[in-house]
């Protein structure tokens, strides 16, 4: 049976897609109608809202395309929001943007996908990216900075605990689902070795019955048989000679 594209891709429309959906269309609008200033009134540009609806667009393909991610897909995905944060702050303020908090995003998905080390060094590149900016002239380092990243790092370990402690639990419940598949094999096996000596069971009582109905009328000419061959007399050697054959 064909499947219908359509049906294809509804089936990967998940409940958080909504959500995603909401946030970035609340943050897109906001951008157009209030577009971000900086210290001195003036407007950052007339393109903020492009790498936030490609921020927007990542995050839902992420977990979507491909339709069984790998490695590398999820390496890719990573570095490209890194990538689309670093775009929007530069549009937007660099590091006393408003928008900072965007550079969460390729944090939390390196921590619920790698371990605590690609956690880390995932985490790593973007605060790298984040504090570049400090390259700037007109940037400086604030102790508003350090708790930024000491947030980046501390949300950052608290997922990848939590996405490890689900994976550990996953990993569980594989285990246990895959004993019961065992044992459900084992039952059906006991269970067919059961019939099987049931039917063995009702064959032999068959053939005992059998054998039993079949052994009286066979005695019964067997002794016929025998008591022809003693009464018939010498010269009748034709109806001596099928009795011998009967009775033996």
């Amino acid at each position: 049976m064909s499947v219908n594209p359509l049906q294809s891709w509804m089936r990967l429309i998940r409940p958080a897609d909504f959500i995603w959906l909401a946030v970035f269309a609340t943050l897109v609008a906001t951008a157009l109608q209030y577009p971000y200033r900086y210290a001195d009134g003036a407007v950052a540009g007339p393109f903020e809202w492009i790498p936030l609806i490609a921020l927007g667009v990542a995050q839902i393909l992420e977990p979507k395309i491909p339709a069984s991610p790998s490695k590398a897909s999820r390496i890719f995905w990573i570095v490209l929001k890194v990538v689309l944060g670093v775009i929007l702050l530069a549009y937007t303020g660099t590091l006393y943007s408003d928008y900072w908090p965007v550079i969460l995003l390729p944090v939390l998905s390196a921590a619920t996908t790698f371990g605590l080390v690609g956690s880390l060094a995932f985490s790593a590149l973007a605060i790298g990216a984040y504090l570049s900016f400090l390259r700037h002239p007109d940037t400086r380092f604030t102790p508003n900075l350090s708790i930024r990243v000491a947030l980046m790092v501390m949300v950052g370990n608290l997922v990848n605990t939590l996405a490890q402690d689900l994976r550990v639990q996953s990993e569980k419940n594989r285990r246990t689902a895959e004993q019961l598949v065992e044992a459900n094999l084992h039952i059906r096996q006991a269970e067919e070795a059961v019939r099987r000596s049931d039917r063995l069971a009702a064959l032999g009582q068959l053939s005992a019955g059998l054998a039993h109905e079949l052994r009286n009328p066979l005695g019964t000419i067997k002794a016929s048989a025998e008591l022809l061959q003693r009464n018939v007399s010498a010269e009748n050697e034709v109806t001596r000679e099928m009795a011998g054959f009967i009775a033996s």
